[in-house]
């Protein structure tokens, strides 16, 4: 039996929405450039694994030798304090293990995220594609997007007069 509320004649669902109904189509490809289209130059879409949910696009990185989780417990503890000490959570942002990461280019991490800001703790940035020199514990932009440079989360948690630095730079941002 089919379905009565079914349907695909306009008129019908131009009553029903209470507007215009338009369909659009997609360009259709010839043979000759399906042929020239190979599989090799269409981007593959990328994927990283993250802890959070992402909901303020804030983007943490860090470069910690893990398998299985992305971040060691005593740095996680750390990272949530100071997201308290910000009015944030855990569900707020993303955290990802530039070990852990097969593209490590800033332009797909910041498309994949669209991060509002970054924080990088114990990352070199070339290795996400930024040739630049900046010091630790500096507030720089990159594509339009605020970063903040740290040292790695084991070393702030150890070094007192570091971290007092470090969230001086955070709050000019946050």
């Amino acid at each position: 039996m089919q379905n009565p509320l079914l349907s695909t004649n306009s008129a019908v669902l131009a009553a029903l929405l209470g507007s215009d109904v338009y369909l659009i189509s997609e360009p259709s490809i010839s043979s000759e450039q399906e042929a020239i289209i190979s599989s090799d130059q269409t981007p593959a879409s990328v994927h990283y694994n993250y802890l959070g949910e992402n909901n303020k696009y804030i983007l943490i990185l860090i470069d910690q030798p893990l398998k299985s989780e992305i971040i060691a417990a005593k740095d996680l503890l750390l990272l949530e304090k100071t997201l308290a000490a910000l009015k944030l959570e855990l569900r707020d942002v993303a955290i990802v293990n530039l070990q852990q990461c097969e593209e490590l280019h800033f332009k797909s991490l910041k498309e994949f995220f669209s991060c509002n800001n970054v924080l990088g703790f114990g990352i070199e940035l070339a290795k996400i594609g930024i040739e630049k020199e900046v010091a630790v514990n500096t507030v720089f932009r990159i594509e339009d997007c605020p970063f903040l440079l740290a040292s790695s989360l084991e070393e702030l948690s150890n070094n007192q007069a570091q971290k007092v630095i470090w969230w001086s730079a955070m709050k000019s941002i946050f």
